[in-house]
């Protein structure tokens, strides 16, 4: 009986070998807080202010809590931003050291030179790092002035209303047609029952798509949209220059470094207030994969965004499309016979190694794909040998105790 149940805690180890579920979303595990007896109260959907003359300065207290089991290393910085000579940033200390569940403190000066431009306001961003994982961010406007005076707020912008919708956009195709459109290897999102997928508007390869509780039409207008609407739009955008570690040089305020199934994020939630004075929330996650990334934005709880995130990411996944100078080139009239698959111009019986068919091409793999699955195949070959060495071993003690037991 010990045998048998031994045999079945050994299947169950391999099953969690070769199974392994790498879904997981992690967030900053740090928090951030700012305060300073200098800021003036901020207006609704407004950062705190900082009014100063020129050749003054005033200090901004950071707090910085470590809610994570490991220990962290926090660097302090400002955002990277247009240089302003007039504008003086510095942390004292710059950098914190903290254990788990420790919290330390940091003041950051603020100053302006005697040339400082004035009559200028500035949105300026202060940004704690981890030399391990996790980011935050904090924003503040810094305005230069001979006459020390509350701020004013901006008068209503209203845009002009128009459709809600281009020309082009697509209200009757499917979910499962419009991920079969998108050039992106990614999954549909698993989103509330009441919600549903009503257009996809864009490109392919940058496709939008809005999910409402609500039925759309191509007649909607800009106006019909209300800032607290009950709606989720995922949003591609290519982007072949900034990398994922550039964006967080350039944090937009109140947001925070994630990983979702390994892959590099960002997340914000604030809240805000409608012209009617009434409040919403206002969630955004940024998912980067590879040359695109992927923008969630609704009026649902951060976390629940989160989710939906990571139900769309496959772990370890290729997502962009191959580009014009990588795709095969196909002439209409040159196509293969049956048994045979295109490399370029030349059908072939087979593709090549670093390769793969599809629709009849062959087409590069990655690198860093093949790498990642040939240490997956190493790992698995290596459970599967050493479960059949654990079984073999217990089979062969309970045999000798039942030949003990005999004598």
């Amino acid at each position: 009986m010990k045998s048998r149940l031994l045999i079945i805690v050994c299947v169950l180890i391999f099953t969690g070998l070769v199974g392994t579920s790498y879904a997981s979303v992690e967030i900053t595990a740090f928090d951030l807080k700012i305060s300073s007896d200098n800021f003036y109260e901020s207006f609704p959907n407004k950062y705190p202010y900082l009014i100063m003359k020129p050749s003054d300065s005033q200090q901004i207290a950071i707090k910085i809590t470590n809610n994570d089991s490991n220990p962290h290393t926090i660097n302090l910085f400002m955002a990277k931003e247009t240089p302003r000579p007039d504008r003086h940033f510095v942390f004292e200390p710059s950098q914190i050291y903290l254990e788990s569940g420790e919290t330390a403190s940091s003041i950051l000066t603020v100053s302006s030179s005697s040339e400082a431009d004035v009559g200028t306001t500035i949105l300026h961003t202060l940004i704690a790092q981890s030399t391990s994982f996790g980011a935050k961010s904090f924003a503040f406007y810094f305005e230069v002035t001979e006459q020390i005076h509350p701020p004013s707020p901006d008068p209503l912008r209203m845009s002009p209303d128009g459709l809600m919708f281009s020309p082009t956009a697509q209200f009757n195709l499917s979910e499962n047609k419009i991920f079969e459109m998108i050039s992106y290897d990614i999954l549909p999102p698993t989103v509330p029952d009441e919600y549903s997928l009503q257009v996809m508007d864009g490109s392919k390869e940058e496709p939008r798509l809005t999910y409402s509780k609500e039925k759309y039409s191509e007649n909607m207008l800009i106006s019909e949209f209300g800032d607290d609407e009950e709606i989720l739009q995922i949003i591609f955008e290519r982007e072949e220059f900034f990398t994922y570690d550039d964006y967080l040089q350039f944090l937009n305020p109140n947001e925070q470094q994630v990983r979702i199934n390994g892959k590099g994020g960002i997340s914000s939630s604030v809240q805000l207030q409608t012209t009617d004075g009434e409040e919403y929330l206002a969630s955004r996650v940024v998912v980067f994969l590879d040359e695109v990334k992927i923008r969630l934005e609704s009026n649902m709880q951060e976390e629940q965004l989160l989710r939906i995130s990571e139900s769309m990411i496959k772990p370890n996944m290729v997502s962009e499309p191959m580009s014009e100078e990588e795709e095969p080139y196909v002439d209409p009239d040159h196509i293969c016979p049956p048994g045979l698959v295109l490399d370029w111009d030349i059908c072939i019986d087979e593709c090549r190694i670093g390769q793969i068919e599809s629709n009849g091409i062959c087409i590069e793999i990655d690198s860093d794909s093949v790498d990642a699955v040939q240490s997956y195949f190493v790992i698995t070959v290596a459970s599967i040998f050493g479960i059949m060495i654990i079984v073999i071993v217990v089979i062969f003690m309970s045999r000798r105790k039942r030949k003990w037991k005999e004598i």
